[in-house]
């Protein structure tokens, strides 16, 4: 097996490392609120940045995640699936499920932890996708030609 193809593995499991460590945390927000008898509370938030949250942090971790290793992932998948663009398909697919699932867990971790309910629309999803893109963008620019460029 070539050396790229462990890679990919590896990038692979450590997808399933964020939702370990987050369901965790959810668990722990879950039963902290059952001990205290806390509910949540009737107000909605509606406004402010926890609406703008949810896709501006799917955005940054998407960006984060196809960064750090998704060639590599696209690599093993391109040997198994051979056709380029069904390869693309599988592996962009395949991971913004979990970017998705990350997401949804930060999600309901806020919801536990602030005990209200963070309302989602459409509009704000656009605004903090473009934002949380915008900053992955920027703070990868930085690492490759600021911090750490190639001589």
């Amino acid at each position: 097996m070539k050396s790229e193809h462990w890679e990919g593995i590896l990038f692979i499991l450590g997808l399933f490392v964020p939702i370990i460590i987050l369901h965790v945390i959810l668990e722990y927000y879950k039963n902290k609120n059952k001990q205290s008898r806390i509910t949540k509370k009737d107000k909605v938030l509606t406004g402010g940045l926890w609406s703008y949250s949810y896709m501006g942090s799917y955005a940054f971790i998407m960006g984060a995640i196809i960064f750090m290793g998704f060639g590599k992932m696209k690599s093993l998948v391109k040997d198994i699936l051979i056709h380029e663009d069904l390869t693309a398909l599988f592996s962009g697919s395949f991971v913004g499920t979990f970017g998705f699932t990350y997401i949804a867990y930060i999600h309901d971790i806020l919801e536990e932890a602030l005990h209200t309910e963070i309302k989602i629309d459409a509009w704000s999803n656009i605004w903090g996708y473009g934002v949380g893109r915008s900053i992955v963008i920027f703070a990868v620019y930085l690492f490759l030609y600021v911090l750490f460029p190639k001589k």
